[in-house]
């Protein structure tokens, strides 16, 4: 029996765990990618509240939330075209007040900067 077919079982193991833990990522990174969502929805609902009144700021974070979702539904639809199963997980909820604008930028860095690492 040649070389090539006594270490196949072995190679073919190595590429599957290779797919599991490449799965798991994608899958953790949606999770990430949803989290910012909500993040930046929660910041877009605290800077349009009478209260507060920073509109520019508010439509910001609503365009941020909404790219965010959408990055979360192509790594769905990749993961789906590539015959893997989409783990969706408990998202915690996000923070849903800021001391100022400043907080709430600096909290959307961090989101930023989890999604990248």
């Amino acid at each position: 029996m040649s070389l090539c077919r006594e270490n196949f079982a072995k190679v073919a193991e190595g590429l599957l765990t290779i797919v599991i833990i490449l799965l798991d990522n994608l899958n953790n990174h949606i999770t990430l990618e949803l989290f910012a969502s909500q993040t930046y929805l929660s910041m877009y609902a605290f800077f349009s509240r009478d209260t507060v009144a920073l509109h520019g700021i508010a439509s910001y974070f609503k365009k941020e939330s909404e790219e965010e979702a959408e990055h979360a539904k192509k790594f769905i639809d990749y993961v789906i075209r590539r015959g893997g199963k989409v783990l969706l997980q408990k998202v915690e909820a996000p923070q849903t007040e800021w001391e100022n604008a400043t907080k709430a930028f600096e909290a959307s860095l961090a989101c930023l900067l989890i999604s990248f690492f």
